[in-house]
């Protein structure tokens, strides 16, 4: 691990993926930083890594990358590829953190655009809390505005006009960013997903969007179009996916929740929920441990169900 290595050296944060994998199990993230912490370019080379990894003392060697002299070279494609996804990446986060949901949408637009296959789950994630972030503002928007039109009365009659033109240009922010969504959807996520679980998650996506699309605006046509994907997605997932899956029970939930508000149909929706929160309990009757999201959704499951029968028992009483 001589100069000639060390001219050849670049920003170790650019290496983390292709580190990890020499690395193997012995991988050690906290070592990793400790290696690329210096924002100012502390930095290996790919070669050092490979030298260091294969042997059982390479992070006991940390100080020796230190100590290289560093000095910027040329990269591959790909590695450039790498590290702007990763600058984006950073970016969407940073923009989360600051309550840029549109601006966090817009970098993991990119990520999307410029991925080759599917997408991670990590970045499934980032990409869902974008949009999901950056719409429900608008949609709490619609909602206090559409209330406050109601309530203009007497002298406050004549600001009806100017609440609905304010009204109409979020519904317009609403319609943009459901159309982004749905597209990403239809041209890239969906036809590069190879699992059920990937397909189940977008085609539930696109169903919800639409469903905020239909708020808006209802429409006949969309909300057949609503109703269709959330029947696809339910039955994908009821056959393929495990019972206490979080995504299979989400669907149920969603679908249930749109049987009820738009196709007037509450006892299919309500069975639909039943039959879900009972597979849900059967499957994880006698597991130890559960994770905090499948728990969450069953808990709501019986919430929702239990609500049910009282107000149905209270309607029988009158």
């Amino acid at each position: 691990m001589g100069n000639e290595s060390a001219k050849r050296a670049i920003d170790g944060r650019m290496y983390e993926s292709a580190a990890r994998e020499l690395a193997g199990e012995r991988w050690d993230y906290r070592k990793w930083k400790e290696v690329s912490k210096d924002d100012n370019g502390a930095s290996v080379s790919i070669e050092a890594w490979e030298t260091l990894v294969a042997t059982y003392e390479a992070w006991e060697q940390v100080e020796l990358l230190n100590d290289m002299e560093i000095v910027p070279s040329s990269s591959s494609k790909l590695t450039t590829d790498q590290t702007t996804r990763e600058s984006h990446l950073i970016c969407a986060k940073a923009c989360r953190t600051a309550g840029m949901y549109r601006e966090m949408a817009d970098e993991m637009k990119w990520v999307v655009e410029n991925s080759q296959g599917s997408i991670s789950i990590h970045e499934r994630d980032l990409l869902l809390q974008a949009f999901k972030g950056a719409i429900n503002v608008h949609r709490k928007r619609f909602d206090i505005l559409k209330d406050e039109i109601k309530h203009c009365i007497g002298e406050e009659y004549l600001a009806r006009g100017t609440i609905q033109q304010r009204l109409n240009g979020v519904a317009r922010s609403i319609e943009e960013i459901s159309w982004s969504l749905i597209k990403l959807i239809d041209t890239l996520l969906y036809p590069k997903a190879i699992l059920d679980e990937e397909k189940v998650f977008y085609i539930k996506l696109k169903a919800d969007f639409y469903r905020y699309l239909i708020e808006v605006e209802p429409d006949t046509n969309a909300i057949e179009v609503t109703l269709d994907l959330y029947s696809k997605a339910y039955t994908l997932a009821c056959d393929n996916l495990w019972k206490a899956d979080p995504i299979r029970l989400a669907v149920a939930l969603n679908y249930s929740i749109f049987l009820r508000d738009y196709c007037d149909q509450h006892d299919r929706g309500i069975s639909l929920i039943r039959d879900a929160h009972e597979n849900a309990l059967d499957a994880t009757i006698s597991m130890a441990n559960i994770d905090k999201e499948t728990l969450d959704l069953i808990d709501l499951f019986k919430a929702y169900v239990e609500d049910k029968a009282n107000n149905n028992m209270n309607s029988t009483r009158k």
